[in-house]
């Protein structure tokens, strides 16, 4: 078992709970603040700086995610856009390549027909 002293001037764990709390407005805050470290203005300084640089940090994260996730979200319905388009493409393709097919069989009929019967005349 490993025991540990606290410090003066460390953050217990219930101090911690500060920066997880999430905090509607900033007199709720300041008032938390205000509860646990009466006493300790650089504390209470220490505190209020380190919730706003979290709050700017957690804003600025945030809005950076929302945007890539609607520009990810954009390119993924263009590219489903260009997967339909390109089989649709496919299929056309394959319809004219049969079409072309019997053409080409048709044509191969015609030219190797013999449309006049070979006629002999005796004399």
């Amino acid at each position: 078992i490993i025991l540990a002293s606290e410090v003066t001037g460390e953050a217990s764990e219930s101090d911690e709970d500060v920066y997880d709390k999430n905090l509607n407005t900033p007199a709720e805050s300041e008032a938390n603040i205000d509860c646990l470290y009466k006493n300790n203005l650089l504390q209470r300084k220490l505190i209020e700086t380190n919730v706003c640089m979290w709050r700017s940090l957690n804003n600025f994260v945030k809005s950076l995610v929302t945007t890539a996730s609607k520009q990810v979200l954009n390119t993924d319905q263009l590219l489903i856009k260009s997967q339909v388009t390109m089989q649709a493409v496919q299929s056309s393709l394959k319809v004219a390549q049969n079409n072309m097919k019997q053409l080409h069989d048709k044509c191969d009929d015609v030219f190797t027909a013999n449309f006049i019967p070979n006629i002999k005349v005796e004399q």
